[in-house]
């Protein structure tokens, strides 16, 4: 799936003009995500995926708005946490370099306030809102987390253990485009993505949660979305 979205965004790089702008930025980002989604249906048409098993640890599967309510639910109880974290690691920023990080922690969100409210601007909001909270989704709660808590690592300790490692590697595939200060962050909000995951058994949830994180924080940073 990554080396999907590879080469799709090296074939999108023949499309712009080189200059970094949000159209490139938005063209980069489609053709990643065109060549993810791609090899996840291939995946999924020849079934090397496989739907999620009925049994999901210690709880029953949930009902498809079940998992879209919970979903909602774990933004309510991880969203204080990550900000929390996130204040934390500005302070330690601060006290290392004397000066404090930027509000904007994703170098998305920077393009996004210098380049205001364009037609690539919005189209770049909604691809920020909507693609990557599926297909991320799908790699590290339905694939990566769910195999590790079919194995022995995961029945050893529940969960817990394989929530744990995916939300490292979560974190890990995000360096570079989150700033440093906010890592144990979004290493918070990925155990509530994982933690909705499993206790529903159903993606949904934490597409869900994943989705409106997205949502409420582009809001919250880019002035011109609400006018």
């Amino acid at each position: 799936m990554l080396l999907g979205g590879l080469v799709g965004g090296i074939i999108a790089s023949g499309f712009t003009s080189g200059n970094d702008s949000i159209r490139d930025a938005v063209l980069l980002m489609a053709g990643a995500w065109i060549g993810w989604a791609t090899v996840t249906l291939l995946l999924l048409m020849f079934r090397v995926v496989r739907p999620t098993r009925g049994d999901t640890g210690s709880h029953r599967r949930a009902s498809l708005a079940g998992s879209c309510v919970m979903g909602a639910v774990g933004l309510a109880i991880f969203w204080p946490l990550t900000t929390a974290v996130n204040m934390l690691g500005s302070i330690v920023y601060t006290w290392f370099n004397g000066s404090p990080p930027s509000a904007l922690a994703h170098g998305l969100l920077h393009k996004l306030v210098d380049a205001g409210p364009t037609p690539w601007s919005w189209s770049l909001v909604v691809l920020t809102a909507v693609v990557p909270p599926l297909l991320e989704e799908v790699l590290y709660r339905g694939l990566v987390q769910e195999s590790l808590r079919r194995s022995s690592m995961g029945r050893a300790r529940g969960a817990w253990r394989a929530i744990s490692t995916t939300s490292v590697l979560f974190v890990v595939m995000h360096l570079g485009s989150v700033d440093v200060h906010a890592l144990p962050g979004l290493f918070v909000l990925s155990l509530g993505f994982g933690w909705a995951s499993a206790r529903t058994g159903r993606l949904a949830a934490s597409m869900t949660m994943h989705m409106l994180f997205n949502a409420g924080n582009l809001l919250l940073a880019v002035p011109w979305i609400t006018g």
